[in-house]
C-alpha cells in the first residue's frame, strides 16, 4: 500500500515545501521558522520515510556523522527539543519519538514532493548543505537523483508502490542488496521491527565503504515476486543479495539471515539469531555489528577468490586490488611481495583513488609488523594513514592504520583516540576492535583490553586475522595474571598460525609464571622450531608503556631456554 500524505481539502495542519528551499507552513499560511539546517533536514528526512519515521541510530549517524557517539545522540536530543517547540502546536504531535525512534504524524502534513502535479524544474531541497556530514549528502545526492529521475514529478514512495522496473536487466556489479526483512507469519503491529532492521543494516554495511550498498529506496520497491537471489540480482544490478526473517520464537523472537551470490544463486552463508526481546537497544546493535562484520568477511573472502581465479591479461582496478588482498592475507614474503606489485598497478590506474590508498597502507602494515620497521617507516606509514582519512574521512580504515602508526610510535593517547573513532566509524571493524584491545594492554588497562579484544572475537569467529586476536588475548591475560586463560589463547592463537612469535612469547611466560618449567622449556624449543629467526630482542619492539614488560617478558624466556631437570 502507499503511504498516505494528506491533502489539502483533508485538513492538513502544515504545508511542508522541499522542492526549492525547504519551506513549512502552518494552516494559517504563516510561515513557521524552522531556522537550523539539521532541523529542516530532519524534517525532510522523516517526511519522505515510510511512515514517516526514523531510527534514532540512522539519524544519529546521518546528521551528526562527524560527532562521537554519545554527542550525537545529545545532539539529536537538542534538536528534537527546539523542533517539538516550533511544530506540536496541537494534539495529535506533529513530531514524536520514542528510546528507539523519531516520526511524524503524515496526516498532518501536505508535501509537495508527493502531489502528482508534474515536474517543477526545483531542486529537492535547493541550497542545503551541511558542512561535514558526508552520510547526510550521500542521502541528499540520492534523493535528488531518485526525484530528478522521475518523468512526472512523482515522488519515490509512489514508484515503491507500484514495484521496481524490471524490464531492463541490469550487469551485476560488486555491490550488496538488502531485500526487506518478512515478518512470519506476518503481523501489523511488529511489522516496524522488521523493517527497521533491515534499514540498520543497509546503513551498517554502507560504513563499510569498500562494498557499496544498493539504496534501501531500490531494495526495498522490488516487487515481491522477485524474491529469488539471481532474479533480484540482475534487478537490482547486485552481486550479493541479503535476505531474512523474523518470527516469533518462545519468549522472544528468532531472525534468520542468509547471503546469496546473485551471479550463481549459491548460498554463501546464513545465520540465525535468537533475540530476548526487539526493543532491548543495546541487543539490537550487538546483532546488527556482528552480521554486519559476518558479511564483511564473506563477502571480501568471495571477492577474493572470484578475483584470483580470472585470468585477464588487462585486469581492472577492483581485480588488483582483490587478488592483492588474497595474497596479502598469506603473509609470506613472496606474496606481500606479489601483493605490493598488483597494489602499485592499481596504483597507476587510479592514483587518487581512497580504497587504493588504504590497501597500499595496509599492506605497508603488514610488512613492517612482519619486519619489525624502523621509526622512519613507520612515519611513513603515519603520513600514507593521514593522506588516506583525507581522501575519505567516513572510511574508518583509515583511522584504524593512523592509530596502528601512532602505536607503534610509543604514542598511546593519539593511538587510542585514533582507533576509538574507527570503532565509531564502523562498529564492525573487526581489525579495529583487535588494535584498540592490543593498544590497551600495552597502556596497562587490562581489563578493557580483554573486552575489547573478546568483542573482535565475537564480531568475526572466523576471521583471516583471528591468529592476532587470540594472541593479544593472551598476552593481555598474561600481563592481568591469568596464566591459565593466556595459554588458552595462545594455543588458539598458535593453531591458525604456528610461527606467530608473540603467541608462544605468551604462552611460554605464562607455563614459566606457572612454575611448568619442562613443559616452559619444550615450548621454547616448538618456537625456535617454528619461528627459527626469532631472538629475543624482538620483544624489545613491543610498544609497552611500562618498558619493564618487555624485560619482564625476556626474562621468562630466558628460565625457559635455560631450564634444566
Amino acid at each position: 500500500m502507499r503511504s498516505t500524505r494528506a491533502t489539502p481539502d483533508q485538513g492538513a495542519l502544515f504545508r511542508l515545501t522541499l522542492l526549492g528551499p525547504f519551506g513549512l507552513n502552518g494552516a494559517d499560511g504563516n510561515r513557521v521558522a524552522v531556522t537550523s539546517k539539521r532541523g529542516q533536514a530532519l524534517l525532510a528526512i522523516l517526511a519522505t520515510s515510510p511512515r514517516g519515521e526514523r531510527s534514532r541510530s540512522w539519524l544519529e549517524s546521518t546528521l551528526w556523522c562527524a560527532k562521537p557517539s554519545e554527542q550525537a545522540k545529545a545532539s539529536l536530543r537538542k534538536e528534537l527539543s527546539n523542533l517539538k517547540k516550533a511544530v506540536n502546536v496541537s494534539e495529535p504531535a506533529l513530531l514524536q519519538a520514542d528510546s528507539s525512534r523519531v516520526w511524524v504524524d503524515t496526516d498532518q502534513l501536505w508535501i509537495d514532493v508527493f502531489q502528482n502535479t508534474g515536474s517543477t524544474g526545483e531542486e529537492f531541497l535547493e541550497g542545503m548543505d551541511i558542512a561535514g556530514e558526508e552520510a547526510f549528502e550521500d542521502w541528499l545526492r540520492e534523493k535528488r537523483s531518485e526525484l530528478s529521475g522521475s518523468s512526472d514529478g512523482s515522488s519515490l514512495p509512489a514508484q515503491a508502490d507500484a514495484g521496481l522496473d524490471t524490464s531492463e536487466v541490469k550487469p551485476t556489479k560488486l555491490a550488496i542488496a538488502v531485500l526487506p526483512i518478512r515478518m512470519e507469519p506476518p503481523k501489523p503491529d511488529l511489522e516496524f521491527a522488521a523493517y527497521g532492521f533491515g534499514e540498520e543494516l543497509i546503513n551498517r554495511l554502507s560504513r563499510l565503504r569498500w562494498l557499496p550498498v544498493i539504496a534501501r529506496s531500490s531494495s526495498f520497491a522490488l516487487a515481491p515476486e522477485l524474491t529469488d537471489p539471481v532474479a533480484a540480482g540482475r534487478a537490482l544490478g547486485a552481486r550479493y543479495i541479503v535476505e531474512g526473517s523474523l518470527r516469533s520464537s518462545g519468549s522472544g523472537f528468532r531472525l534468520s539471515i542468509g547471503l546469496a551470490d546473485a551471479e550463481s544463486g549459491q548460498t554463501l552463508w546464513n545465520e540465525a539469531i535468537v533475540l530476548k526481546a526487539i526493543e532491548d537497544p543495546d541487543a539490537i546493535e550487538a546483532t546488527l555489528d556482528g552480521l554486519t562484520a559476518a558479511l564483511d568477511h564473506r563477502i571480501d573472502h568471495s571477492e577474493q577468490l572470484r578475483a584470483i581465479g580470472t585470468t585477464d591479461r588487462n585486469p581492472d582496478l577492483l581485480q588488483l586490488i582483490w587478488k592483492a588482498r588474497w595474497h596479502l592475507v598469506r603473509l609470506t614474503d613472496e606474496d606481500i611481495a606479489i601483493a605490493e606489485g598488483l597494489l602499485d598497478q592499481a596504483a597507476e590506474l587510479q592514483p587518487n583513488s581512497s580504497e587504493v590508498m588504504i590497501e597500499r597502507a595496509w599492506l605497508t602494515v603488514r610488512k613492517l609488523w612482519l619486519s619489525r620497521g624502523s621509526e622512519e617507516q613507520i612515519r611513513a606509514l603515519r603520513k600514507s594513514a593521514q593522506a588516506a582519512i583525507f581522501a575519505d574521512p567516513s572510511d574508518a580504515r583509515g583511522h584504524m592504520i593512523a592509530g596502528i602508526a601512532e602505536f607503534w610510535l610509543h604514542q598511546p593517547l593519539r593511538a587510542e583516540g585514533l582507533l576509538r573513532r574507527a570503532v565509531e566509524l564502523n562498529p564492525s571493524l573487526v581489525m579495529a576492535h583487535a588494535q584498540l584491545g592490543s593498544s590497551l594492554y600495552h597502556k596497562g588497562e587490562t581489563e578493557e583490553a580483554i573486552e575489547t579484544l573478546e568483542t573482535a572475537i565475537r564480531l568475526s569467529p572466523n576471521d583471516f586475522d583471528l591468529f592476532f586476536t587470540e594472541g593479544e588475548l593472551a598476552m593481555a591475560h598474561l600481563t592481568e595474571g591469568n596464566l591459565e586463560e593466556s595459554i588458552v589463547h595462545a594455543e588458539a592463537s598458535l593453531s591458525r598460525r604456528a610461527a606467530y612469535w608473540s603467541s608462544h612469547v605468551a604462552r611460554i611466560n605464562a607455563l614459566a609464571g606457572l612454575n611448568r618449567m619442562t613443559e616452559a622449556k619444550a615450548a621454547y624449543a616448538e618456537m625456535l622450531a617454528a619461528q627459527p629467526k626469532f631472538k629475543p630482542h624482538f620483544i624489545d619492539w613491543l610498544p609497552y608503556l611500562d618498558v619493564s614488560r618487555n624485560a619482564a617478558l625476556k626474562d621468562g624466556l630466558n628460565q625457559a631456554a635455560t631450564y634444566t631437570d
